[in-house]
């Protein structure tokens, strides 16, 4: 397998503020096939941070054009500096509901009430599904079904270095609980 070579190409429109740490996420938020772009703007060099940036991608799948950037859009909230969303659909309603670290440490939960095409987040919970706040800085969140179990299993590491060691964890999530009215 030959091994394969990086090159800086054209940023599909996708643009940030110069000298701001930037950690985007690609998801399709809005249902049409392609992956938009969600960015979260931390701390850097006096400049506050915690807005989620989002680019639409109003270009196609295979060849992704974003349009401008808009800061918390559906709902989302600035969280302080150091934010890096991760989308997920945790419930089993097929739209990707959004968490995050903040600043302090604490866990952000945004439920998505809205659709698969037509996000709507409600306001963040904290801390919930057993999932514990960790050390202050730069939480950075992801999911994957890594045991082939059928469930989300998060995992969750900080970029925050003390000495040689790297603060992180590995959480498991229960099943959502459902609850149905008659």
């Amino acid at each position: 397998m030959p091994i394969p070579s990086f090159y800086i190409v054209s940023s599909f429109g996708l643009n940030g503020n110069q000298g701001v740490v930037l950690n985007p996420t690609f998801v399709d938020i809005d249902g049409d096939g392609d992956l938009d772009a969600f960015v979260g703007k931390e701390f850097y060099k006096g400049e506050i941070g915690g807005d989620t940036l989002f680019f639409e991608n109003i270009g196609t799948a295979h060849k992704p054009q974003f349009a401008s950037a808009i800061a918390n859009p559906f709902g989302l909230v600035n969280a302080g500096s150091y934010i890096n969303p991760s989308f997920v659909d945790i419930d089993h309603d097929d739209d990707l509901d959004a968490f995050a670290v903040d600043a302090s440490g604490s866990i952000l939960f945004l439920e998505n009430t809205g659709s698969a095409d037509n996000p709507a987040f409600n306001a963040p919970q904290i801390n919930v599904f057993g999932l514990m706040g960790m050390s202050e800085y730069q939480g950075y969140f992801t999911f994957a079904d890594i045991d082939g179990d059928g469930d989300w299993d998060a995992f969750l590491g900080n970029g925050f270095f003390l000495k040689t060691q790297v603060q992180s964890a590995i959480l498991r999530l229960p099943p959502p609980k459902r609850i149905h009215s008659d």
